[in-house]
């Protein structure tokens, strides 16, 4: 298993704590394979999450030709709280409420990613490959019954 980490990831986390309660933050990326080894059981980190934040949604989208099923998006402790069994193909939008949601309100303890983790991938993934993530999420803490 081979694990690739997005622009997005190596940047770091950069959330504004200074952000009024109740606001929704939204980090994406936009990941191009640079490798054409990608295969199955490797992971990408799409996105940094903070310590403390509460998932609200979460999308993916790639333009994979061949389809990839039985992709998985989720976070170290859980690879399919967001969507478990993904078949990707060219023009498909995948939501959270699509998937399995198991991840829906979830509260980061510690700083993580949402990583895509190949379950069943093709021979390989082309170089060049893009994958679209996005991901929904609020602090929490800063409203007393949103802990």
């Amino acid at each position: 298993m081979t694990t690739y980490s997005s622009a997005a990831v190596t940047a770091g986390i950069m959330p504004d704590f200074r952000v009024p309660a109740g606001v929704v933050l939204n980090r994406h990326v936009i990941y191009t394979t640079a490798s054409d080894a990608i295969v199955s059981t490797d992971v990408i980190k799409l996105l940094p999450v903070p310590k403390n934040a509460r998932i609200l949604n979460v999308t993916i989208s790639a333009l994979l030709p061949a389809g990839c099923t039985g992709c998985d998006v989720g976070y170290g402790g859980n690879p399919d709280a967001f969507h478990d069994g993904l078949d990707l193909l060219t023009a498909a939008v995948y939501n959270m409420s699509a998937g399995d949601v198991s991840g829906f309100l979830h509260k980061f303890t510690a700083d993580d990613t949402i990583d895509l983790t190949l379950n069943k991938a093709p021979t390989k993934i082309p170089t060049s490959t893009i994958i679209y993530a996005s991901v929904s999420y609020k602090m929490t803490d800063a409203i007393a019954d949103e802990a």
